[in-house]
């Protein structure tokens, strides 16, 4: 009977080693990719965050589309109700057209809540249309992420229907 207990034993023993072996380089790759996201959340402070939003908020107003798409990483997403643009070029561009049919525009920074690398901004925006000369304003709600210092994505929620004098 001691024998077999001790049989059972090296048996026992043997399997979890067999179990460690085959489990370890299974280990060894997720290691480093899991340094690597733990890396990739490392938070931005909060008042760089708060200062990249203003400064998108000021190439904003003065339609300085080099300097709102500069602030994206080459894969950034910029995300408005109905459309989306991915890229600086394409962001620029964007920004480049809006500037070309308005003017005269003004951002009220109401709030910015930072998480981590996310922001979520509201702010009154009011332009001038060039063509017409007519005036039109929006309380907009923007989730903005950031990766590496830049924005990732740029997702606005725009209303232009709520009158002002509501809120």
């Amino acid at each position: 009977m001691e024998r077999f207990t001790k049989a059972i034993a090296i048996l026992s023993l043997t399997i979890a080693l067999i179990g460690m072996t085959i489990s370890a380089p299974a280990m060894a790759i997720a290691s480093p990719i899991n340094q690597n996201e733990q890396v990739q959340e490392a938070s931005m402070h909060p008042e760089d965050i708060r200062t990249a939003i203003r400064r998108a908020a000021k190439a904003w107003e003065t339609g300085d589309a080099d300097a709102f798409a500069v602030m994206f990483t080459p894969d950034g997403e910029f995300i408005v109700p109905g459309k989306r643009w991915q890229g600086a070029a394409a962001i620029r561009e964007q920004l480049a057209k809006l500037g070309r049919s308005n003017s005269d525009v003004s951002i009220d920074i109401r709030r910015i809540i930072v998480e981590g690398n996310q922001a979520v901004v509201e702010w009154r925006w009011e332009e001038t249309e060039k063509a017409t000369g007519s005036r039109s304003q929006a309380d907009d709600s923007i989730v903005v992420d950031f990766m590496d210092g830049k924005i990732s994505r740029w997702r606005e929620y725009i209303d232009s229907e709520t009158p002002a004098s509501s809120q």
